[in-house]
């Protein structure tokens, strides 16, 4: 086994770390004890510092967390906006697990029965075909879940049509006219994606800086 050249100065480490395919720097730091990537701003760490922990969300609070690399949507040409006076009365329910719905957190927002009644009313005075419907899960609670928390399904009122890959998700969501905010998540890119189509975004807040005047106008 041959021994390793000193390392003396940059143009040394510069050369060892690039001198093979792929680089040792590049090799080195996709490994996840190193390096890796979490959506969500969270106090994890690896063996070389919590900044070589990259998020798609910048720190929130005093989290000094990660290095925040944003993310962009890109302009989708092949997928036409429906106008929105052609779209049905329907409203899409942000999140992919029915557990969202619940007061888990102490974030719950509206009331189990809100759906169901809003929806009833709707079609009554206003709009015959009004819906509120969600692309969820129905896995996301295990049998351990379920004896502590009990059984959380999707609230009557709401039409679930089940998990959805990015293309199905897309299309029911520019059919709504609503995105319509849970509480929880407090962070997701689906909002984004509903402004891009058309669609406002109704958020309730429930977490703000009171020192912000104006977030608590807003």
């Amino acid at each position: 086994m041959g021994s390793l050249s000193p390392i003396r100065d940059e143009e040394d480490c510069l050369a060892y770390c690039f001198s093979t395919h792929p680089p040792r720097i590049v090799q080195a730091l996709i490994r996840p004890q190193f390096f890796f990537f979490y959506y969500f701003p969270a106090p994890f760490s690896t063996i070389v510092g919590n900044k070589w922990v990259v998020t798609s969300e910048p720190p929130q609070g005093n989290w000094d967390t990660g290095t925040y690399l944003g993310y962009a949507l890109e302009q989708e040409t092949n997928k036409p906006i429906v106008p929105f006076n052609q779209r049905p009365y329907r409203v899409y329910v942000l999140g992919k697990c029915p557990t969202y719905f619940y007061d888990t957190k102490g974030r719950q927002v509206w009331d189990l029965d809100f759906f169901e009644r809003v929806t009833k009313e709707l079609r009554e005075e206003k709009w015959p075909d009004f819906e509120i419907v969600a692309g969820m899960r129905t896995d996301c609670q295990n049998e351990e879940q379920i004896k502590k928390d009990g059984a959380q399904p999707v609230p009557a009122g709401v039409r679930n049509f089940g998990a959805l890959n990015a293309t199905e998700f897309d299309e029911l969501l520019g059919s709504a006219r609503l995105l319509l905010g849970l509480g929880s998540p407090g962070l997701s890119p689906s909002p984004y994606r509903a402004l891009a189509r058309g669609l406002p975004f109704l958020n309730p807040v429930g977490v703000f800086d009171c020192l912000q005047s104006k977030q608590t106008a807003n």
